[in-house]
């Protein structure tokens, strides 16, 4: 993979690219970072798949709002999706 990052970068030097070598200094705590974010981020998006507007409508009687949430979304979500909402 190196050879073909450099490759890309002679190449792209070539076609007029001017190289500037950078800084990344916090890039220790990427990976901190992507774990709160990512749940954070796929809660939000899913929270939308409720299955009132979006997702999947499941055909089960249901008491209440709660319910049908609870219905639509077991149903209509994998189990990532569903451990990545509950984080």
């Amino acid at each position: 993979m190196k050879r073909e990052i450099l490759d890309t970068i002679s190449k792209m030097k070539e076609l007029g690219a001017e190289i500037v070598d950078i800084s990344l200094p916090m890039t220790k705590f990427a990976v901190a970072a992507y774990y709160i974010l990512s749940p954070a981020e796929v809660t939000t998006n899913l929270a939308r798949l409720d299955g009132i507007r979006y997702g999947h409508n499941s055909k089960l009687p249901n008491d209440g709002v709660d319910e049908i949430y609870l219905h639509n979304r077991g149903e209509g979500l994998g189990s990532e999706p569903q451990r990545r909402s509950i984080l």
